[in-house]
């Protein structure tokens, strides 16, 4: 199973395409970051008590009610975003470990060559995970407004970061399965990708 991983990790980080993606990830997620620090200067979450009561009103409509909770609001978007993020990747890369070793003429030697199946899965997997989940820590720095902002509790960072990282080996999986089972490379990424869309 190390075998295949290592083999599995030089060949997917020589690919073009996770670099890009990282490039592209970050400049976005910095342009988010960005225009929330443009808005967030303008305008201010505290409001002023009326002249004899004792504490500040709460906040009363949609754009009052973001502005009060973004921290929270800030956290729950770039975590859908990094979720969005892993739909698009994660399948793919998934079924590309299966279907590049197909193309190539590899994958009968790696059957033949006495590693056992579930190494030989378990590798793949691990390995066509892990540029997914470097292309996910490239949102990282964003998260540093939420806590400008006022931040979320510990918990819901750990539960969030679990989910997502269950959620990606999941569609890593599934990517991994369509490549087993579908011809090609086209059919079996458009099959994941479609899976993961869902």
């Amino acid at each position: 199973m190390i075998a295949i991983l290592q083999r599995e990790l030089l060949v997917g980080l020589r690919r073009g395409a996770p670099y890009g993606l990282l490039a592209a990830n970050a400049l976005l997620l910095a342009g988010l970051a960005l225009v929330v620090g443009a808005v967030a200067g303008t305008i201010s979450p505290w409001t002023a008590p009326t002249i004899g009561s004792t504490s500040s009103p709460t906040p009363s409509g949609l754009g009052a009610t973001l502005v009060a909770w973004r921290g929270p609001v800030l956290f729950f978007v770039l975590a859908t975003w990094v979720a969005i993020v892993a739909s698009a990747t994660a399948p793919l890369g998934g079924a590309r470990a299966l279907t590049g070793e197909r193309a190539s003429g590899t994958l009968d030697a790696l059957i033949g060559s006495g590693i056992s199946p579930l190494g030989l899965v378990i590798g793949k997997a691990i390995g066509a995970g892990v540029p997914v989940v470097l292309l996910l820590l490239s949102g990282l720095p964003a998260f540093a407004l939420v806590w400008l902002f006022g931040g979320v509790s510990t918990r819901v960072v750990l539960l969030a970061t679990g989910l997502l990282l269950a959620y990606t080996g999941l569609l890593v999986v599934i990517g991994l399965l369509a490549g087993a089972l579908l011809p090609g490379e086209l059919p079996s990424a458009v099959v994941g990708g479609a899976i993961g869309a869902l």
